[in-house]
């Protein structure tokens, strides 16, 4: 499409109207005023093709062409940044290429071998999608034929490779490596800077939680609107609930410390439990809205505590563990821990296991096999750092008899529950609009 200079001019002024209200335009702004400066930039227009490498690195503006998000889509535009940044050695862009060498996309024809070679690049340069793919490739040749039933899901990204009688060698401490370095991203996204998670309370009308997809699917907005409505009238529970939605972003919420913070206040005011624990944890980690402060959080988390809940508890087992603002006190943390976990809250089955495995001598005896049953707890809860530790153990032989295989299933459960999942997501969301 061609463009007067007048009409590339008003279209980089609507696109500067959307970047600046960026916030309040939420994804959906951002995306437009990236489709309207790019409409500019192709036009010639200075200004546009400067903003546009200013927003967009160029392997983002790869991926974008690439899948027409934020950019025009281009397959062309998108091969030729790849290669040209995969010359420098770009693990990204190596990435990019394999896809497309895979999938056939702007190249004369498939070429798994290519693909192979790419993927195998990118995964020794660092990137965690390359890492997990080369890994699936290796794991799933050791399954395939002597029990296909335990194919999990991300065993079909490659699967077609095998179909098209792609050879790969059976090697299973191959793919642990690969499965650890995807996992160890995984884990470290997990941790907070404080180790401490906080439960998560459920909005009553939310899907059961028995449903797979309950903690990854996009709540409706008219939902949102509901639980504001109710929150704005003094709704303790929807008050909280929303304050973690905020707290964590997620679901369809972008995160808002600001939002969050009156939301916990409001229900605190109302001396609700949970709302006194979600503030001791902002307080602890630190916000702009809620600057780090020991006491502070320690203070929170004590009312929290004294009304019996296990998130006050767990909060100040972790201060009396880290010895945040407070003498370090295992024992302590321990009991603080043993009684969170009492009332069924994970991450303390998660703390009584590093605190068995890793504190010995330091008023806890040292004890693998209670680390082990924890770990084991809390992995059977869903908890993701709980299985990455079982991981650990088996890989090692601490505490058990080492095992390849058994390593690798829970290695590759943690990196499946990486951050790119949610690009999966929006995605599938996107496309039932």
């Amino acid at each position: 499409m061609n463009f007067s200079d007048e009409h590339s001019e008003a279209v980089y002024q609507q696109a500067l109207k959307f970047l600046e209200r960026g916030r309040g335009h939420g994804i959906e702004g951002r995306k437009a005023a990236y489709r309207l400066l790019d409409q500019a930039a192709q036009a010639g227009h200075t200004d546009s093709l400067k903003l546009m490498g200013n927003q967009l690195p160029l392997i983002h503006l790869g991926y974008a062409h690439l899948f027409g998000d934020r950019a025009r889509w281009s397959i062309d535009e998108a091969k030729k940044i790849f290669e040209e940044l995969a010359e420098s050695g770009s693990p990204d862009a190596q990435l990019g290429l394999a896809f497309m060498h895979a999938t056939g996309l702007g190249v004369s024809k498939s070429n798994q071998a290519k693909a192979l070679v790419y993927y195998m690049f990118s995964a020794l340069g660092g990137n965690p999608l390359a890492q997990m793919a080369m890994a699936t490739l290796l794991w799933v040749s050791i399954y395939v034929l002597s029990c296909p039933s335990l194919l999990v899901p991300a065993a079909l990204l490659t699967g077609y490779r095998y179909y098209a009688g792609i050879a790969v060698p059976q090697n299973c401490e191959n793919a642990l490596s690969y499965y650890e370095k995807a996992a160890d991203k995984v884990a470290e996204g997990f941790k907070f800077s404080t180790g401490l998670a906080i439960q998560r309370i459920r909005l009553t009308d939310e899907m059961e939680p028995s449903s797979t997809n309950a903690v990854t699917t996009p709540m409706d907005q008219n939902l949102i609107e509901y639980y504001r409505f109710l929150a704005e009238k003094g709704d303790v529970s929807a008050q909280v609930g929303l304050g973690q939605l905020y707290l964590t972003g997620g679901r369809g919420v972008e995160q808002n410390f600001e939002l969050a913070n009156k939301y916990f206040s409001s229900a605190a005011e109302a001396g609700h439990a949970g709302a006194f624990a979600f503030l001791g944890k902002m307080y602890l980690d630190g916000t702009h809205v809620t600057p780090q402060d020991n006491t502070t959080a320690f203070n929170f988390f004590l009312r929290s505590a004294d009304k019996g809940n296990h998130n006050g508890q767990a909060g100040l087992g972790v201060m009396y563990m880290q010895g945040r603002g407070v003498r370090r006190d295992y024992e302590k943390a321990y009991r603080l821990f043993s009684l969170a976990a009492e009332q069924g809250w994970v991450d303390a089955q998660l703390y009584l296991g590093d605190i068995c495995t890793y504190l010995d001598g330091l008023g806890v005896k040292k004890d693998f096999k209670a680390a082990l049953k924890y770990y084991q707890m809390a992995t059977q809860n869903g908890h993701v750092l709980a299985s990455y530790n079982l991981a650990r153990m088996h890989s090692s032989g601490i505490g058990v008899l080492r095992s390849c295989t058994t390593a690798v299933e829970f290695y590759k459960n943690v990196a499946e529950r990486g951050r790119w999942s949610e690009k999966l997501m929006e995605a599938y969301t996107s496309y039932k609009v």
